[in-house]
């Protein structure tokens, strides 16, 4: 059996060493499906497959090994999606390139293994390696252009992000210049509202720089009332959103050890986040519930519908997805820094948070805060 056609033969056993191998090395917070794990594994493998039952000149080999082969035929090659699906996924270049190496040792290592004693296995292993290193190039290659594209576009929102409150502030500053007592204080009300904007954009960017460089939120818990740091985060994002007005509830006993700045920084991301998508009415509902073993914040708005297929990846970060801005909960002007910063506090805190958004109901996102750790730090 050559190897090409082993490879088709065993396509499911090769499949499987690559999710488990691609599960190990997922984001922390990530809920990959099989799916997901395999993304375009099967077709980069038929590929290769065919790769090497073609019979190819040595001038096709040399250029073969030096990288050269029709750009046209490349960008949308298995290969190509997968480096692109996979940057989206927040996977490092160095984890792309491991699932390739672990790819190679897998399909290297079954087929020795039952074709040991047969002549002719350093050939096609040679065409494997080139056919496999194609499919790596391919791979980087569209992996480099979205991470680029990515950073470019960021780069491009923050600045917009900036130059509104900026703007506010420059206008405030004329007005103030000219002396008119009546006009301070609404003047006043617009400078304290950018400054909130920028100081909250900052913060943002300052987590994003700590988890990008791989470390840990620093939590500093302590007693806190969930329910006074609910109300001041819903007052920092009415100052940024006057227009919108927030019903609380409150059940049970919201007290715990947790880091109250932390939480105050997930409540008011998603209060931000519910009025900015929230319909005409700007009516939010806020909920906090103590429960015997966690305490559960809950937030819906009526605006949008996000799309199910946006949800998995809704709080990656700086994901962008795809379609009409106002179809999927995240602006064409949004940094997709909020919600990836609440999703890793959360997970700091030993918490989950959940995102659902139909019709009738609108848009609920829930964050579990369990007590787990608060009676661990009493003890």
């Amino acid at each position: 059996m050559h190897l090409s056609q082993f490879i088709t033969a065993n396509l499911e056993a090769i499949l499987i060493e690559w999710e488990a191998f691609a599960r190990s090395m997922a984001p922390s917070g990530s809920e990959m499906t099989t799916q997901d794990l395999r993304d375009h594994a099967a077709q980069i493998l038929i590929a290769i497959a065919a790769d090497i039952a073609t019979r190819q000149t040595s001038e096709e080999q040399h250029e073969k090994s030096l990288g050269h082969r029709d750009p046209a035929s490349t960008g949308n090659s298995p290969a190509a999606i997968h480096g692109r699906t996979r940057q989206g996924r927040g996977f490092s270049l160095p984890q792309v390139v491991a699932e390739f190496r672990a790819l190679r040792a897998s399909v290297a290592r079954l087929w020795l293994a039952y074709e040991r004693k047969r002549g002719g296995m350093v050939d096609e292993l040679i065409r494997f390696d080139e056919a496999l290193d194609q499919a790596l190039a391919e791979s980087i290659l569209k992996f480099s252009e979205e991470a680029a594209l990515a950073r470019d576009t960021f780069l491009a929102i923050l600045g917009h992000d900036l130059r509104n409150p900026l703007a506010a502030i420059t206008s405030a500053g004329h007005v103030l210049a000219q002396r008119d007592a009546e006009a301070a204080d609404h003047v006043g009300g617009r400078i304290l509202r950018s400054a909130r904007t920028m100081n909250a954009i900052v913060r943002d960017l300052l987590e994003l720089a700590r988890l990008h460089l791989g470390g840990d939120i620093p939590l500093h818990r302590k007693l806190v009332n969930l329910e006074e740091i609910c109300r001041a985060a819903m007052e920092e994002a009415n100052a940024a959103f006057p227009e919108a007005t927030y019903q609380l509830d409150v059940c049970g006993d919201v007290q715990g050890y947790f880091d109250g700045d932390r939480i105050q920084q997930v409540f008011a991301n998603l209060c931000s986040n519910a009025a900015q998508y929230s319909s005409d009415s700007k009516h939010i509902v806020v909920a906090l519930q103590g429960e015997p073993k966690e305490i559960v914040f809950q937030i819906r708005n009526f605006g949008p519908v996000i799309p199910a297929a946006s949800l998995p990846t809704l709080m990656d970060r700086l994901t962008q997805v795809g379609g009409d801005a106002m179809d999927v909960g995240r602006p064409a002007n949004s940094l997709g820094l909020g919600l990836y910063i609440v999703r890793e506090i959360t997970l700091a805190h030993g918490g989950v948070v959940t995102v659902e958004s139909e019709a009738s109901s609108g848009t609920l996102f829930k964050v579990r805060l369990p007590r787990a750790a608060a009676v661990e730090l009493r003890a």
